[in-house]
């Protein structure tokens, strides 16, 4: 089972300070997501928490994907990238997406 949380999960940082929030998806997000062998992504938004903060939950996470939107040729194009992936080989090269009005996902060419 695959399970995305639509909004960041930065906004827990707001009322929270970022060793709590860290503390807590170690100690039951992540540990009940993998005992219901599910696939959770979990959206931090870059630069606005701490190095200490991405750093864990990086090293928490058995895999981080980015996304990025970029300008190309005068127009706004969404890229993703596999940042590091544990125990797999991985391409970590930018790619473009398309994200559709359903909320799919594809890969551009």
């Amino acid at each position: 089972m695959l399970l995305v949380m639509e909004d960041s999960c930065s906004g827990m940082l707001r009322f929270n300070d970022e060793k709590s929030v860290a503390d807590f998806f170690e100690s039951r997000v992540y540990v009940a997501q993998r005992k219901l062998k599910r696939i959770h992504l979990m959206p931090f938004v870059r630069g606005l928490h701490t190095d200490w903060f991405y750093k864990r939950m990086e090293s928490a996470s058995d895999g981080v994907i980015d996304v990025r939107v970029m300008e190309q040729e005068g127009k706004a194009k969404n890229f993703l990238r596999i940042h590091s992936l544990r125990g797999r080989p991985h391409d970590s090269a930018w790619h473009e997406i398309e994200i559709k009005s359903n909320g799919e996902v594809i890969l551009v060419g």
